[in-house]
């Protein structure tokens, strides 16, 4: 049996002596008490893993990366079974998500520094993720590290007490209401400098269309009316990277108007590809459409990842830091509607913008751009209606 000796030393340590080594806990640090406590639970963790045969796991000597990398080695036998129990696109995902971890300082360091230091870890994140990655990113890190601990890779899971803090929940609707980040035009311009020719137009695209990536990856030629100028969203790209007529939300099937300027470079890029020009569009034939606008090398559509990575390294060239990803130039799209209609004049109704940009309900549309449907000086209108208003006027 292994126990604690001491005090040692002159009444400053306690000691547990193991078939690795000894380890000291000192009592000027932790106080006599304290210092015994964590002494004998060390000794017990060794007597309980000497009976389990899993002695070894103890000192694993493993770094975030190292246990990153078991993690996605497990989650492969997951998919490969003849019953897969974990879907392959899901992979990819993590892989992508942890990656920003191993990006990191913390990567190299030993794996237990997630016990004192996820909200550093998270702050780190924050400086390129936007509140939304931060939180997938941290919880895909836990999923490794309780992977890791049921496969007996590590004996204690050092983030099984975590949870990320995101604030309040949304309680009024079933959607996530991300972090509403908004690229200003001088950014966007600096992107679109160092972007290559078909990155550009991808990004254009998604600027003037709020197009979610998913469509943007499955749009075609063939759902463009180029008679009437309207992109016809009916298919997407999915998370296996196919082709589905299968959209987010049933609104999501819509007519989006397509910026004249962009409707000339369409039609140079559909001749370049040698595509057969189609009489109007053909979106009410049945079935998904193969004439991709932004095809890969091997004719199908880019994954996610690959359209992230892209847009991250094109912000990182342009010098630009504002957080969002990609699918910030959703939101500038929604936030150049919205002010179309509040400070330009212009006929664009927040159903209408609800409608253009394919939200489940008009709703959901007020949640994330109330702030810029309802701006301050509104707010302030309302502070004042309400303090001049009879009904509050007290007297006692």
């Amino acid at each position: 049996m292994i126990g604690v000796q001491g005090p040692l030393k002159n009444g400053k340590i306690y000691r547990v002596v193991t078939s690795s080594g000894s380890k000291d806990f000192n009592i000027n640090k932790y106080g006599k008490r304290v210092a015994r406590k964590l002494a004998q639970d060390y000794a017990d963790k060794w007597n309980d893993a000497v009976k389990t045969d899993t002695a070894y796991l103890i000192n694993a000597d493993y770094t975030v990366n190292e246990i990153i990398d078991k993690f996605i080695m497990e989650f492969e036998k997951l998919v490969d079974l003849p019953k897969p129990k974990r879907v392959k696109a899901s992979l990819s995902g993590y892989r992508n998500l942890l990656k920003r971890v191993s990006d990191t300082e913390y990567g190299n360091k030993h794996y237990t520094i997630v016990m004192h230091h996820c909200l550093q870890i998270e702050k780190e994140l924050s400086k390129t993720w936007s509140t939304d990655a931060v939180h997938k990113t941290m919880k895909a890190l836990k999923y490794a590290y309780t992977t890791c601990k049921k496969s007996k890779i590590i004996q204690d899971n050092p983030m099984s007490d975590y949870i990320y803090d995101s604030g309040a929940t949304n309680t009024d609707t079933d959607e996530d209401v991300i972090e509403v980040v908004i690229p200003t035009i001088n950014e966007f311009n600096s992107i679109l400098k160092v972007a290559s020719p078909k990155w550009r137009l991808f990004y254009k695209l998604a600027a003037t269309t709020g197009m979610r990536v998913s469509e943007l990856r499955g749009l075609t030629f063939s759902n463009i009316d180029f008679i009437d100028n309207f992109i016809l969203v009916r298919q997407q790209a999915d998370q296996s990277n196919k082709l589905t007529t299968r959209l987010k939300t049933k609104r999501a099937n819509r007519d989006i108007p397509l910026h004249e300027d962009l409707k000339n470079e369409l039609l140079n890029l559909r001749s370049q590809m040698d595509v057969v020009p189609t009489i109007g569009h053909n979106s009410q034939i049945k079935g998904v459409k193969t004439d991709l606008i932004f095809p890969s090398a091997a004719n199908t559509p880019h994954s996610r990842q690959h359209i992230w990575d892209k847009f991250y390294a094109y912000k990182k060239a342009a010098g630009v830091n504002f957080k969002g990803s990609i699918h910030c130039l959703r939101h500038y799209y929604a936030s150049s509607l919205i002010d179309l209609a509040k400070f330009k004049g212009k006929e664009v109704s927040t159903i209408e913008i609800s409608t253009m940009l394919g939200h489940a309900s008009y709703t959901f549309t007020e949640t994330v751009y109330g702030h810029l449907i309802y701006p301050r000086k509104d707010r302030q209108k309302l502070v004042r209606d309400i303090s001049s208003a009879s009904n509050f006027a007290f007297s006692y």
